[in-house]
C-alpha cells in the first residue's frame, strides 16, 4: 500500500478468493522452494500438529522489509 511492495507472480487475494484456502506467498519463500501460482503448501500449526491446511499459491509478493529470509516449508506441487 506504500509503494515498498509489489506483486511479482499472479495475484493478491481478492474477493474471487473468498471461502478457498489462497495464499500470496513472499518471493524469496517461493524461489527457494520452487514454488509457483497453482502451487499447494501445506500449513502445520506449530502448537497442534493435527491442524493443517492446504494452501494454494495465488501468487508471490516482494516485501521491503522481508530481504534475506532463509526459509524452508514443506510443500506438495499438484
Amino acid at each position: 500500500m506504500d509503494g515498498t511492495s509489489s506483486i511479482v507472480e499472479g495475484t493478491g487475494i481478492t474477493e474471487e478468493h473468498i471461502g478457498k484456502n489462497v495464499a500470496l506467498i513472499e518471493q524469496t519463500l517461493a524461489e527457494e522452494n520452487e514454488l509457483g501460482v497453482g502451487d499447494e503448501i501445506t500449513v502445520t500449526n506449530p502448537r497442534d500438529e493435527t491442524a493443517v491446511m492446504e494452501l494454494e499459491v495465488s501468487g508471490s509478493m516482494k516485501w521491503a522489509s522481508c530481504t534475506g529470509i532463509n526459509m524452508k516449508i514443506k510443500n506438495t506441487i499438484s
